[in-house]
């Protein structure tokens, strides 16, 4: 947050440009994708955008990281049109994603990794589903994650300041803690198995 965006913008593509006098544009094109995040991150200090910006922002990372996985990693998302002008919090999907790399495909034997991301209406909610093909949630993580969700609802009831301190799997909770407080509690959070054989986290909220 120290560094001026404009020098770590113009530095991204000075690196880009290097890259293709090298015949190497998928340089390029990573430091198109990087810069892109940071001024996503560095710009207008606003707590809510379009969900199209939000899944765009998603996209960038998950590009990245197909540089980094290469064909081991495919990736899917499908968001109804009647939602993408949805307002929401910053920062809620792409954690989300992120907790597939850094739970369900670390240290995962397989040797294809797949994410899709479903992100539909139904019967007047907004249902977020996010399922791979990795290791899981183990029987202790889906107990971990219920006992936070339960002290996410209790720290908003009755302001907790060990609320920060006590929740581990800060991405997945943390974005939970963000959308009950946005939403007045009509939030759910669950995990479980998912069609992929993996990892499975659902979020529901209301069309606001």
């Amino acid at each position: 947050s120290q560094i001026n965006p404009h020098f770590l913008h113009n530095s991204l593509y000075l690196i880009g440009l290097k890259g293709e006098e090298h015949d190497a544009p998928e340089i390029m094109d990573m430091c198109s994708y990087l810069t892109h995040m940071t001024a996503y991150c560095t710009g207008a200090q606003e707590e809510t955008v379009l969900l199209s910006q939000e899944a765009a922002y998603m996209e960038y990372y998950l590009q990245l990281m197909k540089y980094r996985y290469l064909d081991m990693l495919e990736y899917h998302i499908q968001i109804s049109d009647s939602l993408k002008t949805l307002s929401v919090p910053k920062f809620i999907l792409q954690p989300l994603v992120e907790n597939c790399f850094t739970h369900g495909f670390k240290n995962c034997p397989k040797p294809h990794f797949c994410i899709q991301v479903s992100i539909q209406e139904e019967n007047g909610q907004c249902v977020l589903l996010i399922e791979d093909n990795g290791n899981g949630f183990s029987p202790e993580d889906c107990d971990r994650i219920a006992e936070d969700i339960q002290f996410v609802k209790q720290s908003v009831d009755d302001p907790n300041p060990r609320f920060v301190n006590h929740i581990s799997g800060i991405g997945l909770v943390n974005t939970y803690a963000r959308l009950y407080i946005r939403f007045h509690g009509a939030v759910t959070l669950d995990v479980g198995r998912s069609s992929l054989d993996g990892g499975l986290v659902k979020l529901t909220a209301p069309l606001l």
